[in-house]
């Protein structure tokens, strides 16, 4: 009997090409498995892609949502924005006049301050640049009291005395004292404006 080995013989039903051995044909076989692998790899990126859309077109959403609510909250604070807005224009108008007024309280506290006891005022004229007082003292020495205050005030410029008696009815000095009032700064204490 003949041996086992022997007996079966190779058989190889695909022909041998030369091609194959060719360095076009190992070029060609390289390729086609390997490009395998780049189809797997391309597939894989593809199916990544197509996945994570899901979850960017998620996030896009999200972002629209908070974008249309962030939005809404700002709309409604403008009119809230508008009135403040007007409401500072306001504002400025008032501390434009208030910057531009003769500060009138100011110069009359001072007034007041050098006014001896015995002088009362029957009408006081306030105006930008001028000032008149009408009133009575009750004695030439407080009426004389009156003017030195003035006249040290700083205040006054072009002082004249107006008309001034003695009244034995009311038993004092009569007078009216007319001047031009020196434009000083109110916070430094002057009687007139900032200009």
């Amino acid at each position: 009997m003949p041996a086992r080995g022997s007996f079966f013989t190779k058989v190889n039903l695909l022909p041998q090409d030369d091609f194959e051995r060719s360095f076009v044909g190992k070029t060609l076989r390289w390729s086609l498995s390997a490009g395998k692998s780049i189809v797997i790899l391309t597939e894989f990126v593809v199916i990544l892609a197509f996945l994570s859309r899901f979850k960017l077109d998620r996030d896009l959403n999200d972002l629209n949502e908070e974008v249309m609510y962030k939005q809404a909250v700002v709309e409604s604070y403008a009119a809230t924005e508008d009135e403040m807005r007007a409401l500072q224009d306001r504002l400025d108008v008032i501390d434009q006049a208030d910057s531009d007024t003769l500060g009138a309280s100011e110069a009359l506290a001072k007034l007041m301050a050098n006014t001896p006891l015995d002088v009362r005022y029957e009408r006081v004229d306030l105006s930008r640049t001028s000032m008149t007082l009408i009133g009575m003292a009750g004695s030439e020495r407080g009426f004389a009291a009156l003017l030195n205050s003035i006249r040290q005030s700083g205040d006054w410029t072009q002082i004249s005395l107006g008309d001034i008696e003695f009244s034995q009815r009311q038993g004092g000095v009569i007078f009216t004292i007319n001047g031009k009032v020196s434009v000083n700064n109110k916070t430094q204490g002057g009687i007139g404006t900032n200009e």
